[in-house]
């Protein structure tokens, strides 16, 4: 399934980003900035279980399902 796309220029995308993230659905932020908002997204990602990465290239924050530890 692909991650769902929410742009940061968008008002409400934490809250839309908090609820995706709550129900286990990979999400991909656009037009990210780290800088700003960084901190709050690898907070998120801790507290559901969840990987961060960013893409700085595309200026994109990535968040994934962690694989089980094996």
């Amino acid at each position: 399934m692909k991650p769902l796309r929410i742009d940061c220029a968008d008002a409400n995308w934490k809250s839309l980003l908090k609820r995706n993230l709550q129900d286990r659905i990979e999400v991909t932020l656009d037009n990210f900035d780290y800088t700003t908002d960084g901190q709050f997204c690898e907070l998120l990602a801790l507290s559901h279980s969840m990987d961060f990465r960013l893409d700085v290239r595309n200026k994109a924050g990535r968040f994934t399902k962690r694989q089980p530890a094996a």
